[in-house]
């Protein structure tokens, strides 16, 4: 193709929400953090090795009694509120730093053994108790690690 020659207006999407293939036998429930397994499958988040962040779940999503991709769940990649861990909490002093996945709806401040990143925390209400999360920054947040053995 060549290259351009004129201004074009480039076909995009908004970005701001997903749609995912399901995992088989599994159920996502609405305001989760969603995840996808190395074969591209979404399932509730965790702290499992080979999982990516791809956002939160937008309503319930059964697929128990289906196979891989019989169900589709959407997913918001904005900013969205979740839960803040109890026993490794994130604070104000995080602010734009990654923050890691705990469970399906909860981050924390340094990761769990597999340190599965959720996205880059914008913010704290007033009690601490939640956190905003920018999960389209997920991809591209620092990694901590490298950063500390540099």
């Amino acid at each position: 193709m060549a290259p351009s020659t004129q201004f074009r207006t480039p076909a995009t999407g908004s970005g701001n929400v997903v749609s995912l293939p399901v995992k088989a036998t599994t159920k996502i429930y609405g305001g989760s953090i969603v995840a996808i397994n190395p074969a591209g499958d979404a399932l509730p988040a965790a702290d499992t090795a080979g999982l990516r962040v791809a956002g939160v779940a937008q309503g319930d999503v059964d697929n128990l009694a289906g196979a891989a991709g019989d169900e589709y769940v959407p997913c918001d990649r904005r900013a969205v509120e979740v839960d803040n861990s109890v026993g490794d909490p994130v604070t104000k002093a995080d602010m734009f730093n990654p923050v890691f996945v705990e469970d399906d709806v909860t981050v924390n401040k340094s990761g769990g053994s597999n340190k599965i990143k959720a996205g880059v925390m914008i913010g704290l209400n007033a009690d601490g108790s939640k956190v905003i999360v920018d999960f389209a920054l997920a991809s591209v947040a620092p990694d901590l690690a490298e950063e500390s053995s540099s």
